[in-house]
């Protein structure tokens, strides 16, 4: 029987066109609309010099450490007599800020205006705290050069901390001393670090490319919860046949989702083929991408059947609700805005660590970035933990209903 099942069940599927092309068009359509938005960012090697007002804060030799910290990512400019804001010392490499030394902030927000300039650093090195604050102009608030200011600032001044309290720490010990200062020393001259230094893998905008991969693994809720109203006599005259039929629920439930499955995973692969054609960074560890995306669509999947046979909804209500959820899971994983993601973790971590988008998103992360598989194989156990419960809650919810009358 479940072999007649497997054989037609899939031309029914394919007659209803409407709902076929929807869940091929719109995945495919979807991914390459991220593709086109993103990949001159996370392809790019190469940006402008990022160009801000200084300021400086504590005694003259505080200024000077500062200064010369500094100057491993940044170097001092000159308004020219067009107004642009250009490097007077040359390098090898263009540095990532170009900086104009300013009396205080009130200068600095003038003169940034004045030259569009992306905002004013305020850096305050008294006591060598080297705390770092950033007033970003108006204008710029949404701007690339600024996120990537953000970035680099924080990282820096991290590493710069990092180093102070492990000087700090070495107390008296002049021997660790006279270490930490040789590797910092190594190089001789500071050396500057521009964007061709960096790999895609680690671009900060990698993240949107990861959530575009995970929620087309989870959009297909809304198709497979149509599996299980077809087999609900209250919504359609064609289940209702089928309900009093004499072939159960589940070799019907069944067939849909074998047969429902195959055209799914053919279009996710297809989208992570297209990415790894454009050179997206999401790594070279194939396998184990094919396993994750394979899994985070089984997710999806059961997910849409697990929530229709719960609900016993109307298929209109179904559909509503099955392209509503991946929105949210997608929103929530850092999808359309990173900072919405960050907010989350901070303040609901549990949300991301069940939402099936942001633990894809993640695994793909931590495959890139991390030294080890741990963190990666936790997530692969989570999703497989959710789509064996999820599997388990819609076999439950296929138990036949007691009708008055038929």
């Amino acid at each position: 029987m479940l072999k007649h099942l497997l054989a037609y069940t899939p031309k029914l599927s394919y007659r209803n066109r409407d709902g076929f092309l929807y869940g091929i068009l719109f995945p495919l359509a979807f991914s390459l609309i991220y593709l086109t938005v993103f990949s001159d960012m996370v392809t790019s090697t190469s940006f402008d010099a990022i160009q801000v007002a200084m300021v400086f804060e504590g005694n003259q030799e505080e200024v000077q450490i500062a200064e010369d910290s500094l100057s491993n990512i940044a170097s001092i400019g000159e308004i020219d007599s067009s107004g642009n804001l250009y490097a007077i010392e040359s390098h090898d490499t263009e540095p990532l800020i170009i900086y104009l030394p300013v009396e205080n902030l009130d200068e600095g927000q003038s003169i940034t205006e004045e030259y569009n300039l992306t905002g004013t650093v305020l850096v305050n090195n008294e006591n060598n705290a080297f705390n770092i604050q950033m007033d970003i102009a108006p204008n710029k608030v949404n701007d690339l050069n600024t996120t990537v200011l953000h970035t680099i600032l924080k990282s820096f001044t991290a590493i710069s901390k990092g180093t102070q309290i492990a000087i700090q720490q070495a107390g008296p010990n002049p021997f660790v001393i006279q270490q930490i200062t040789s590797a910092l020393q190594e190089h001789g001259e500071p050396q500057f670090f521009s964007a061709d230094q960096t790999t895609t893998q680690t671009s900060n905008f990698s993240i949107y490319i990861y959530a575009a991969l995970a929620y087309v693994c989870i959009f297909f809720i809304s198709i497979s919860s149509q599996w299980i109203t077809e087999n609900e006599a209250h919504t359609s005259p064609q289940a209702l046949r089928k309900v009093v039929s004499p072939i159960g629920k589940i070799p019907l439930f069944m067939a849909n989702f074998i047969t429902g499955t195959i055209p799914s995973l053919l279009v996710v692969y297809t989208v992570l083929g297209i990415y790894m054609v454009a050179d997206m960074p999401i790594g070279q560890e194939y396998g184990r991408l094919f396993l994750l995306l394979t899994i985070g669509t089984l997710v999806g999947l059961s997910l849409g059947t697990a929530t229709a046979s719960l609900l016993k909804s109307r298929p209109n209500t179904l559909t509503a609700i099955g392209i509503a959820l991946p929105l949210i899971f997608g929103a929530t994983s850092g999808m359309m805005n990173t900072n919405l993601k960050f907010f989350i973790n901070e303040n609901m971590s549990w949300l991301n660590k069940i939402n099936p988008v942001s633990l894809i998103n993640d695994a793909i992360y931590y495959l890139n970035n991390y030294p080890t598989y741990a963190q990666f194989n936790q997530n692969i156990l989570i999703l497989l933990t959710m789509f064996i419960l999820l599997m388990g809650v819609t076999f439950v919810g296929l138990r036949r209903d007691s009708y008055a009358s038929l």
